[in-house]
Parts: structure tokens; sequence; C-alpha cells
């Protein structure tokens, strides 16, 4: 138990499991690998017999790879190198983009898309202005119940299958950065926060009787439909607060980028975050 708890305390879990930055590792292993090589080098050079090099080579990278397994990396500063020095090609071999990849969120054109299912739902309308859009009265009072319902539930699991017409084991893991949901073991979906998957969850269960084609559409595109609103929500599934929409510079492992953020004003919990380019103009709420 001791040896779990050392164990424990020494790993670092924002850089670790799912938070891992495959470039970052790939880049500190090939150090651990070169700094080995070296240190054999070395010993060869001062004269130690060639097991001897070897064997105390192998035990250096043993270590640097001990290190980048519990820890992420093996040299500091390692997220401001890959930032600084890998160029897009180079990222992009890895999976990863100098932002995040937006092929795999909304265009313009797809949350337009979205927008109209949305108002043939009634669950948006045109403001005073008539340039944005804010949630219907009766949609935001069902939604706020239907949050209160899910947030309450024994059977989170059994209300994420009916939201996104799934059926399988379902797992919710919640780590620093983010809620995944897996299904059968392969993630599902991933949300900002706990709350913003609950809200996605009690979204669809009051669209599911307000939109005819509902039965009829896939998992990602339900979730496409419970994301667009949740530009909107004014009050958060967590504490019941209000919250507010806002820009900032986010940094992930390789990059930086403006993203547009809805966050709760009094607990501060993240409810909304997506790449400022990839939000059409006029779809944001004036809040």
């Amino acid at each position: 138990m001791a040896r779990h708890s050392v164990f424990d305390r020494y790993r670092r879990p924002a850089y670790t499991g799912d938070n891992r930055c495959l470039p970052c590792t790939v880049t500190n292993t090939l150090i651990a690998v070169l700094g080995g090589q070296l240190v054999a080098g070395g010993l060869l050079v001062a004269g130690q017999s060639l097991p001897i090099a070897a064997a105390v080579g192998g035990l250096a990278i043993l270590f640097g790879l001990a290190q980048i397994w519990l820890r992420g990396y093996l040299v500091p500063g390692t997220p401001t190198l890959t930032k600084r020095y890998f160029p897009p090609w180079l990222l992009q071999l890895f999976g990863k983009e100098p932002a995040p990849n937006t092929q795999a969120m909304l265009d313009a054109e797809q949350q337009r898309d979205v927008e109209d299912i949305l108002v043939d739902a009634n669950a948006l309308q045109f403001d005073e202005t008539g340039e944005d859009f804010e949630l219907v009265d009766t949609f935001a009072t069902a939604w706020q119940a239907a949050i209160d319902d899910v947030a309450e539930a024994d059977d989170l699991p059994g209300h994420i299958e009916t939201a996104f017409g799934v059926e399988g084991a379902i797992q919710v893991e919640e780590t620093e950065r983010a809620t995944i949901v897996r299904l059968d073991n392969r993630i599902m979906g991933r949300w900002e926060s706990r709350a913003a998957m609950i809200a996605d969850v009690a979204s669809c269960a009051i669209l599911a009787d307000r939109y005819e084609g509902w039965a009829d559409l896939p998992p990602a595109q339900r979730g496409h439909l419970a994301g667009g609103l949740r530009l909107y929500i004014e009050q958060c599934p967590a504490c019941g607060g209000p919250t507010s929409f806002d820009t900032e510079t986010t940094t992930s492992c390789c990059s930086e980028y403006e993203v547009a953020t809805v966050s709760c004003v009094s607990c501060g919990v993240r409810l909304f975050e997506i790449p400022v380019e990839t939000v059409s103009e006029g779809s944001a709420p004036s809040s």
C-alpha cells in the first residue's frame, strides 16, 4: 500500500493517461534512448567494459521511460519546446494540430443547420435585435427541470443511453480536464465538465419530444444539437448560478488558440468551449 501511495504522489495525471500527449511522449522517449546511448558511449570511452557500459546505459533508458510513464515528461518544459519548435506538418503526423482540429467540429454552415433545427424544435428563437438567438422560455424551463432530474438520477448511464440512442455498457470518467463517457470501453463523448454532460443529456430528453425526426438521428448528430444548445445555457447545472459568455486563449500541450467559452459565474465550471473560428458570426450569445 505504501508503494502504491508513493507512485500516486509522484504520478502527474494532467500529463498521463487520456491526457498524455503523443508528440511530447515520442520526443522524450527519443531523448531517453539517446541519453542512455550517450551514457554507455561515455563509459566505453572511459575504459569500462562493453557489458558494464551496456547495462548502465540500459538502466538509464529504463529510468527515463519510467519517468515518462509516471509523469508524462522526462525533460522539463517539453510543451514549450514542442510549441516553439515542432512545425505543423510534424504535429499532424502525431494527430496534433497547432490549434484544435476544427474539421471535427461544426463549421459555419453546419452551425447554421443546427440552429435551423433548434428553431424548428421551438428550442431557439431570435432575440429582440433579430441578429442573435436565445432560448425559448418554455424550452428553458423544461430543460432546467430535466437537468435536475438527470443530476439527481441513480441511473445516469440509462439516461445517457436514452439520450443518444445507444446500447451497451456506459462508463462515466471524470478527469481534471474533461468528463469522458465510454460505450463498451470506447470513447463515445468528451465534455468540458460533468455539468456540461448533464446539460446535453437533459436537452436530448426535451428535444426528443419537440423534434419530429429525433428518433432517426444518429448519436453524433444528437450530440451536435445538444452542444449547439449549450452555447445558450443561462443557468449552471452544477450550482444554479448564472452563466457568462467570453473568449480566452487556451493552452494545450502543443499549441495556444483562441476559444469561445460559456462558464458559470458563481462556481466557475466550464460548460462550453469551441475555437473562435468555428463560431459563426451572430451565433454567440450577447451576454
